[in-house]
């Protein structure tokens, strides 16, 4: 069965999957890297250091995450564009913890359209073989 041609809408999100890829791996070994220095300052910072390590490392295993999600959205696999809708819906449901703010709303609007694309968009389900929802 020969795939569609790749619609923009999947090869944008695809681009903006890596780039959040690498801004979370950069954030991670930046984390990672001011924990250890908290560590090293003292008793005073030492919990924080640690804190700032695991959480350095969840920021990797995500970047890592997103850039297979990426290849996937980009070859067009159904399990790529699932999984990119159901952190969609989790963003969304995160996002209304701030609803009152402008990155809040701004999250809940992006959250929005990469559901409406990847789920409703017959043009882009048809690129990932779906048939329905999912």
């Amino acid at each position: 069965m020969a795939k569609n041609e790749r619609p923009i809408g999947i090869t944008i999100l695809t681009i903006l999957a890596w780039m959040g890829a690498v801004l979370a791996i950069l954030s991670g070994i930046g984390s990672i890297i001011g924990g250890a220095f908290l560590g090293f300052l003292g008793m005073i910072y030492g919990g924080f250091g640690g804190l700032n390590i695991v959480s350095g490392i969840i920021s990797i295993a995500f970047g890592v995450l997103a850039i297979f999600i990426g290849k996937g959205l980009w070859d067009g696999k159904n399990w790529a564009r699932i999984t990119a809708l159901i952190l969609s819906v989790l963003g969304i449901l995160g996002s209304l913890t701030s609803l009152f703010s402008v990155s809040g709303i701004i999250s809940l609007i992006i959250g929005g359209v990469i559901i409406w694309y990847l789920g409703f968009n017959e043009e882009a389900k048809n690129y990932f073989g779906a048939s329905g929802f999912f």
